[in-house]
């Protein structure tokens, strides 16, 4: 219960400093890995408060904030670069250092980096349930996760 009421509190820190410090800072995505690694512990260690908090829904919950703020930036980022290509006729031109396009590309490989951190940290706790429970890490030896 200690380290639920815990994570209630980084997370309160967490939306702080987001709002200070934006999504992308380092201190943010340092945070919500604290956090992730806190539910993971709650999963395995307390399954019962984990099922009656939902924390597998809160995790996903965690990452997928982070996705649409990805998200709701490319998309003005790429508005922006669209506009600075329409009104600069040259695509040589319309490439300034640290212009739209430039930005766009940067946060695009920041968006990819987070989702394959996520994608390996699901991969991780899938084979950790899945040896738990006395079941082949192998997912290729029944096509699924479910057997």
């Amino acid at each position: 219960m200690w380290l639920w009421f815990q994570i209630q509190q980084v997370e309160k820190e967490l939306v702080e400093l987001r709002e200070r410090k934006g999504p992308f800072d380092r201190a943010v995505r340092g945070l919500t890995a604290s956090i992730r690694e806190s539910y993971e512990s709650i999963i395995f260690e307390d399954q019962d408060l984990a099922t009656a908090e939902a924390a597998e829904q809160l995790l996903w919950r965690l990452h997928y904030r982070c996705i649409e703020e990805f998200r709701v930036r490319l998309r003005k980022l790429g508005s922006a670069a669209a506009a600075a290509n329409h009104h600069h006729h040259r695509r040589s031109s319309a490439k300034k250092r640290g212009g739209p396009e430039e930005k766009f590309v940067r946060v695009g490989a920041q968006y990819k980096s987070f989702l394959d951190e996520v994608t390996g940290f699901y991969h991780g706790l899938i084979a950790k349930v899945r040896a738990r429970h006395g079941l082949s890490p192998d997912l290729s030896a029944s096509g699924t996760v479910f057997e």
